[in-house]
C-alpha cells in the first residue's frame, strides 16, 4: 500500500507517494513503488542525494 512521503530537502518540502522507501549505504533516500502481484518487482520513482535532503518522513506524521 503507497503512503505519503514529505521530504525536506534544499529546494524545500517534496511529497512523494511510494510503497517503500530505503536509504542506501552511500545515504541516497530512494522510493520505490512495488508491483501488486510480484512483490520483488520495484520501480524507482524518486530518489536524493545525501546533499539535497535533510529529513524524510511520513505525512500522516506531519
Amino acid at each position: 500500500m503507497a503512503r505519503r512521503w514529505i521530504v525536506d530537502s534544499a529546494a524545500g518540502e517534496e511529497s512523494i507517494e511510494a510503497d517503500e522507501v530505503d536509504i542506501t549505504a552511500a545515504g541516497v533516500l530512494v522510493f520505490y513503488r512495488v508491483a501488486t502481484r510480484r512483490e520483488s518487482e520495484r520501480t524507482l520513482i524518486a530518489s536524493f542525494a545525501p546533499a539535497h535532503w535533510r529529513r524524510c518522513r511520513l505525512a500522516s506524521e506531519s
